[in-house]
């Protein structure tokens, strides 16, 4: 069994054709053969203009593979493009966790300035309840920024 990378062919003839190299000419009958059994083993293909590209093809061991006009994807090559998708993977979690903790530290930052304004002070100065309140929001606030710089620490 073979494999190979879908590149973004709109049909299964074209899939078939690139992969077989087969020309134009070809009989119909060869190149159904060859759809039927790339379907059989992919039924992904069934609705290819929803496979995204780059997705991984498989070449079932009933197809001639010496028909194939280029190497198939050999296993190195498809841990290869698994490990390069999975750092990508990764490059974009960790853009989207420091934005993230970004925009948490500047909502709990932007708490912790209303908290020290003079007119919030002032009613809780008046109001013991209000004032309990406050204290626990700054706490909470304050251990809010400690948690998130612990993350980023982690990240």
């Amino acid at each position: 069994m073979g494999f190979d990378i879908f590149k973004g062919e709109t049909s299964i003839s074209d899939l078939v054709k690139r992969l077989f190299n087969l020309q134009e000419q070809s009989s119909d009958t060869a190149v159904k053969q060859l759809e039927d059994a790339l379907l059989k083993a992919n039924p992904q293909l069934k609705d290819i203009s929803k496979v995204p590209t780059g997705s991984i093809i498989t070449i079932p061991d009933t197809v001639p593979q010496a028909a194939s006009a280029q190497p198939l994807a050999t296993p190195d090559l498809l841990r290869a493009f698994a490990a390069d998708r999975a750092q990508k993977l990764r490059t974009s979690l960790q853009q989207r966790l420091a934005k993230t903790s970004a925009r948490g530290a500047q909502a709990t930052n932007a708490i912790l300035a209303l908290t020290q304004s003079k007119d919030l002070q002032s009613a809780a100065e008046k109001n013991a309840d209000l004032k309990r309140s406050l204290t626990a929001a700054v706490e909470a606030a304050t251990a809010r920024l400690k948690l998130i710089q612990t993350q980023k620490k982690t990240q």
